[in-house]
């Protein structure tokens, strides 16, 4: 038996799960704008794909899958970064039940380097710049390499700031989110 995600609306759109509608408003929470499914693309050799989200302001994209991803998921998501010379974060772990999983290390984004679009990384984790509250997603929640305009100095010992409360009260929006059936 094939177990089905429910459909889910919010903001005028229809998710085709609850996990990509939870992911909507944890962006919101943060104030990150986000495109659903804004474009396919043609990967060449009869590979077409869909992205679940675009983050313009964090110039990436966003695939969103309830366990972890396959071979080809991550094939397809090398290809588009590859054509498109832009990120793409895979988050493969559903969303966490509790707060403290968040962002403390067991729920790492897969990441595809957008120079080299030849691998993969773990443990890029969303931050906020303790100065001026921008918001990234990092190796390790660094907060010192999100591009803002603060000294990278200032942001102390590597600039860790991945359980911010800002990123808190999002996952807390995020997770508390109950929603009628289409």
């Amino acid at each position: 038996m094939i177990i089905k995600a429910i459909d889910t609306k919010y903001k005028g759109y229809n998710f085709r799960s609850r996990l990509e509608a939870r992911w909507a408003i944890f962006f919101d929470s943060l104030g990150i704008k986000w495109e659903y499914e804004k474009e396919g693309y043609n990967l060449g050799n009869g590979i077409y794909y869909l992205p679940d989200f675009w983050l313009p302001q964090l110039d990436c994209f966003i695939e969103i899958k309830p366990i972890k991803a396959s071979e080809e998921e991550l094939k397809k998501a090398e290809l588009l970064c590859a054509g498109t010379k832009k990120t793409v974060h895979i988050f493969d772990k559903g969303f966490p039940d509790k707060q403290e999983d968040f962002n403390e290390g067991d729920f790492s984004q897969s990441f595809f380097y957008v120079q080299e679009c030849a691998g993969m990384d773990y443990n890029y984790l969303f931050c906020e710049c303790p100065h001026c509250g921008k918001i990234g997603i990092q190796y390790d929640g660094r907060a010192d390499r999100i591009d803002c305009n603060c000294k990278r100095s200032s942001h102390g010992d590597k600039g860790y700031n991945n359980y911010s409360k800002k990123i808190k009260q999002a996952f807390n929006n995020a997770k508390s989110a109950r929603f009628e059936n289409l």
